[in-house]
């Protein structure tokens, strides 16, 4: 997510000025909350594993 933090007012606005609604940057934000939530589903445990 750091990566889009900083442009995120780069595509709020255009979100804004492409689609004409001041409802899209709350797309983005839930567009960005699923793609966190995928990549934890594929995160594997390791806090049982031992240390080297």
């Amino acid at each position: 997510m750091a990566i889009f933090g900083g442009f995120a007012q780069f595509f709020v606005t255009s979100l804004i000025v492409m689609t004409k609604s001041v409802i899209a940057p709350a797309w983005y934000v839930i567009g960005c909350g699923a793609l966190s939530v995928i990549a934890v589903a594929f995160m594997y445990e390791r806090s049982q594993d031992m240390l080297d």
